[in-house]
This record gives C-alpha cells, sequence and structure tokens, in this order.
C-alpha cells in the first residue's frame, strides 16, 4: 500500500492508489553529458479533505484550478518502506481533487549556489611577512593546505615592459608571473604585476559543493596524492593598498571564495565529471554523495541477478549516442583554430622531446612532452606547426570538457626564476579592492592544473606545476601517473575516457519488464550491473510501478545496456 508523507504527517489516499517513478541513469551513456538527470512520478489524484489541505497548509480557498500552489519536501513509502524521496508538486484540479507530482532533483542545492557562495576557509596572519612565509610553506607541503601559492607564467600581462635590449631578460619575465619569487627562499612584493594569489585544492572545493548541499562526499577519484594536487585557477590577485605607506603589498588575509571561478556548484562538478570520466552518484536516502571513475564501475564485479523476474523483453536497438571527438572548448585568447585541435595527421616521426626534432626526418614530428607538431622542410629547417587539445575519432558530435589545463610549456632559463615557466592564456590579473584599475583583467576560465611540488634546476629546487606528467626540461617526472592533455599514454583518453567510450561503441540497448521483490528495489544503485542470463547490463531507464495486486513486489520497465569491454 502506498503512502505519502508531508510536513511530518501522512497525506489520506485511496488505498488502491498506484505509484509509478519514471528514472534515468546519472552514468554517462551517451548524448547530452550536460544534462543533469532528474527522476519524476506520474501524477497522484487525492482527495481535498479539510485534513490534507491542513496536511499541506492550503488556505481554506483556492480558485486557481490546475496552478500549482504548493511545492513541498516529500517521501513516499510502499507498505512501510520508503521508496522515494523528493519535492511534491501540488495543484488543484477540482473543488475536490487535488494532484501531486513527485520531482526527484538531488541537486536542486548545487544549481542555485555560486561558487563564490560557498562557506570556504578563511586565511588571516599576522601580517604581509606572515602570509609570504605562509605562501612557501604551501608549496613545500602542499597537501597539509587546501590550497597552495606557486609560479605560473602568464603571458597575457605586459605591464610597464622594461626598455632592454633582450626581450628574454630577467625584468620582462619576471613582471609576467603570479605568485613570482626572487629565489625560493623569498616570494616577492617587488615585481610590476603584483599578482599572489592562492590556488584551490579540487578535492576541497568538491568536498564543500557537496557538503553545502546536505551530502556527505565519498570521493573515489582523488585517492592518491598526485590526484590531490589538482588545483584550479584564479587571477584575483590578495595584494592590497597600504594606506600608511602608499605601497602596493601583500595582504595579511584572504577567504578562498574570492578565489574560483564565476559559476554555479552544479555546472563546475558537472564540468570535472566531463573531464576526468566520473559518475555522480547522489543518495539522498543514505545522504551520501558518490563520485566514482567510469573505469572503477567496470572494472567492478558487484552485480545483481535479476534472471528469475524476467516476464517481458521486447526490443534491440543499436546505439550511436557516442561522442566522436573529446577535448577542451576553447577559450578566445588560446589563438588555436576550431580545425587545429585535433590530430589530423596520418603520417608523421613521433619524438619525446623538442630537441630531438633536429635529429628526425624531414615532414610532421610529433613531440610527446609537449603535445606539439613541428614541420621540417628539405633543408632541416623547422616549424612550430600545430598543438592540439583533442581526441578525434569520426566527426561530430563533438564532446567537450569546459575545464580548461594548461596547453604548452614555454621554457626559458633565467638566473631569478631558473625554471621553465608555464603558458596560460588569460590576459590581466586583478587587484584586491579594485587597486589599479589599469590592470584589471577579465575574468578567467575554468581551468587546472597539477602542482608537481619542487624540481631541481640547475642545481635549485623551484616550485613547478604543469598541465602534464613532464619536467622543465621535457623529461618524465617520476612518479607521474597523469597528464592533464588529452593524449599520450596518461593523458585523459587513456587513463579516464578509452574503455569507457569502448563500451558505449559497441553496446547494445536492450528493453526488458521484470516483477522484482522490493528488496531487490533496495539493493539496486546505478552503478551495478545487472545479469539477465549469461549477459551483463547497466540500466539506463527505470519505470518502477507499484501495484495495489502486487503484494512486496514491482513492476519494472527497464531500458538496459550490454557490457562489451575489451
Amino acid at each position: 500500500m502506498i503512502s505519502i508523507k508531508i510536513n511530518e504527517q501522512f497525506l489520506q489516499i485511496p488505498e488502491n492508489t498506484t505509484f509509478t517513478m519514471n528514472e534515468e541513469s546519472p552514468l554517462f551513456l551517451g548524448g547530452d553529458m550536460d544534462k543533469i538527470v532528474t527522476g519524476y512520478s506520474s501524477n497522484i489524484k487525492f482527495p481535498l479533505t479539510r485534513y490534507n489541505m491542513g496536511v499541506l497548509g492550503f488556505p481554506s480557498a483556492i480558485d486557481n484550478y490546475g496552478q500549482i500552489v504548493h511545492e513541498v519536501e516529500c517521501i513516499v513509502y510502499n507498505n512501510g518502506w520508503p521508496i522515494a524521496y523528493g519535492i511534491a508538486n501540488i495543484s488543484k484540479i477540482s473543488n475536490t481533487t487535488g494532484t501531486l507530482k513527485l520531482i526527484v532533483n538531488p541537486y536542486k542545492k548545487m544549481k542555485g549556489t555560486q561558487l563564490s557562495e560557498l562557506e570556504l576557509e578563511e586565511v588571516t596572519l599576522a601580517d604581509s611577512a606572515a602570509m609570504r612565509s605562509r605562501a612557501k610553506d604551501t608549496a613545500i607541503h602542499p597537501l597539509d593546505y587546501n590550497y597552495a601559492f606557486f609560479p605560473v607564467y602568464n603571458p597575457g600581462w605586459w605591464v610597464e615592459v622594461p626598455e632592454v635590449a633582450n626581450p628574454l631578460s630577467e625584468n620582462f619575465y619576471a613582471q609576467r608571473h603570479q605568485n613570482f619569487y626572487n629565489d625560493f627562499g623569498h616570494f616577492s612584493e617587488t615585481h610590476k604585476s603584483k599578482a599572489a594569489m592562492p590556488f584551490v585544492r579540487l578535492d576541497y572545493l568538491l568536498s564543500k559543493i557537496v557538503e553545502n548541499s546536505d551530502y556527505v562526499i565519498e570521493n573515489n577519484f582523488q585517492i592518491t596524492d598526485e590526484l590531490r594536487s589538482i588545483y584550479i585557477y584564479n587571477n584575483n590577485s590578495i595584494y592590497i593598498l597600504n594606506d600608511a605607506t602608499g605601497e602596493i603589498e601583500w595582504s595579511n588575509t584572504f577567504v578562498l571564495q574570492d578565489h574560483l571561478p564565476p559559476t554555479t556548484a552544479s555546472e563546475f562538478i558537472k564540468w570535472v565529471a566531463k573531464t576526468f570520466a566520473l559518475a555522480l552518484l547522489p543518495s539522498q536516502e543514505r545522504g551520501i554523495f558518490k563520485i566514482d571513475p567510469f573505469q572503477n564501475i567496470l572494472d567492478s564485479k558487484e552485480e545483481l541477478d535479476w534472471t528469475p523476474y524476467v516476464i517481458e523483453d521486447y526490443g534491440i536497438d543499436q546505439d550511436n549516442k557516442t561522442p566522436q571527438i573529446l577535448g577542451y572548448e576553447l577559450s578566445p585568447s588560446d589563438g588555436l583554430s576550431e580545425s587545429n585541435n585535433y590530430r589530423p595527421f596520418v603520417n608523421y616521426t613521433t619524438v619525446d622531446k623538442t630537441a630531438d626534432v633536429d635529429g628526425a626526418p624531414e615532414g610532421l614530428v610529433y613531440v610527446k612532452s609537449t603535445s606539439t607538431y613541428w614541420k621540417k622542410d628539405s633543408t632541416g629547417k623547422k616549424f612550430h606547426h600545430q598543438q592540439f587539445n583533442r581526441i578525434k575519432f569520426d566527426k561530430e558530435p563533438a564532446f567537450l570538457a569546459k575545464l580548461e589545463p594548461l596547453h604548452s610549456i614555454r621554457r626559458y632559463t633565467l638566473p631569478l626564476s631558473g625554471y621553465s615557466f608555464i603558458k596560460w592564456p588569460t590576459v590581466g590579473i586583478r587587484i584586491a579592492g579594485n587597486m589599479r584599475d589599469e590592470d584589471q583583467g577579465a575574468e578567467c576560465g575554468m581551468r587546472i592544473m597539477i602542482y608537481r611540488g619542487l624540481h631541481n634546476h640547475e642545481g635549485t629546487d623551484y616550485p613547478y606545476a604543469s598541465d602534464a606528467n613532464y619536467d622543465p626540461d621535457e623529461n618524465p617526472i617520476a612518479g607521474a601517473e597523469l597528464s592533464l592533455r588529452w593524449d599520450g599514454e596518461k593523458g585523459l583518453y587513456e587513463k579516464y575516457w578509452k574503455n569507457w567510450l569502448f563500451f558505449l561503441q559497441n553496446r547494445k540497448v536492450v528493453n526488458r519488464t521484470f516483477i522484482l521483490p522490493l528488496k531487490d528495489i533496495e539493493n539496486f544503485s546505478w552503478e551495478k550491473k545487472v545479469r539477465v542470463g549469461n549477459m551483463l547490463y547497466f540500466v539506463n531507464k527505470l519505470k518502477k510501478r507499484y501495484l495495489s495486486t502486487l503484494d512486496n513486489k514491482v513492476k519494472v520497465e527497464a531500458e538496459l545496456s550490454t557490457i562489451i569491454v575489451t
């Protein structure tokens, strides 16, 4: 028997009420990953008795038939067991009858929350010298903090370019840094770009997004120190004007929500999922928000056997809703054309480093360490030909992640900073307190980077962040298992997307009907595989019908995807 609980009271409904719930898998099973799926029920009619009006908090008279007049949290039970949580949309359809439709949207609070509205860590120290000392410590012990200061080179800054004969001089490039330092013992406030900002750790931000939505996070994605070392870029400097001295200097305080991109929590978490092939699995019943790589779900041995409960088999379809391009959305400042962002070449020579291009034969040469192509002519002269940030399979539709990494590494050996700087296609900086309006830059995009800790260059250790698993000299970093580029054996495609796309490209969609015991519905979750006979499936969609004629059982119409893996 169906019962509905609203405001801690049970609504009066007919004993033979049928409840139908339509649900869709949160796993990416083709189509539009930008869509956040929700569940919804069929309409349930109920009498507008005085008791029910009181439960709903309705006024004594409602004149607008058919208009939704109430939204309220609701729990639906079957024989005393909770089967659905959500928001009930209540409408009046006559003087004596109302209707209820349950909407299940676990992302409702996330959709209404900007990242800047989250309650994140606030840091206040004694003075600017203490803040510079803290900045150094975050670079040495990054995982002891929820943020870190480390140098990032930004070629978009052209503030007061010095008149020097050598454009590669240290003074010229010193003013184009964020978190500039004289040497590793001293983060500086003397360079002219006045750019000092903390970068927020991705795992910390994800946990706060989930916590703000009243869940407990279960992050099965960032389980290594390398993955916990992914940071989010921002260009909001903590420099402030010292009223006493008239100088611009490091602030002694900042709040982390001021150093995040301007977007909503739901959009951000969706972009992270698109980049790293992650399943977002919120459970309102358990209050847990699980984040799982698709690869973990493919590898899992956990399955449910629904073979005994099949009553109908009605149709098999080939599914072609598979992305044909994986990549990052382009920023106008990237300088990369739409056609040049995936590898279109067939015949080329592959080398490890840029220096190896000199020894390569005539024609196209692909450099693994920088994900770039060079072109050599018959005289041996070489030209930088193309850098790409997509993997192309056939043709559109494109599947593009909004988050972007650093696109390339530009190397300059300078006495002042002494390591390879990182090129960021952004412009300008923003100074705290709206100081120095002439330096105000555009809002930065959604960009991520991996902080690799201290790396030795010419005998000195320096903090180093990158988009890939190579050091400033284009050598593989020991222990690095991830690149934020799409190509390469440790890139996003190979590490996260390859096997899931193979499953999508080779699956068939099967429609079947089951009469399932309630315990099997209670044990079901979207990441679990379902066995029917000798085949395994992921569930795409469910239509669950709780009928008064079925005792402790549910009629389930299911759309399933066959699982074929490499």
